[in-house]
């Protein structure tokens, strides 16, 4: 088993603790989701060289727990964190802050 696989694993098995009635959505979500994440793990460890990883509208914080516990330094944003307990199983880094109303939590670099 590659870590990405014991990464996604160990998210798998956290699975549970979505308030909010989301049990059964995010059971499914990580089941459909999962090639996804695996092929983004992949993509992000063969190219990731420096700074940290921002996950915007990180709920369900599958991909968030994942990178986490691959040890890259990610912080996620979603406008209500408190729907999951992944975040404190996991200690991730999670923003509260709606985008698309409020102003961006961090100073952006100019990257032209």
């Amino acid at each position: 088993m590659t870590s990405i696989d014991a990464s996604l694993q160990e998210v798998e098995g956290s699975l549970g603790g979505v308030n909010d009635g989301l049990q059964e959505w995010e059971d499914n979500y990580f089941h459909y989701q999962k090639p996804r994440y695996r092929a983004l793990l992949q993509m992000i460890t063969e190219r990731h060289t420096e700074g940290r990883i921002l996950e915007i509208g990180a709920m369900p914080y599958h991909l968030t727990a994942a990178l986490s516990n691959l040890e890259f330094p990610v912080t996620g944003i979603d406008h209500n964190p408190d729907r999951s307990d992944l975040i404190d199983e996991f200690d991730l880094d999670i923003r509260e802050c709606d985008i698309e109303r409020e102003e961006f939590p961090f100073k952006m670099m100019n990257l032209a």
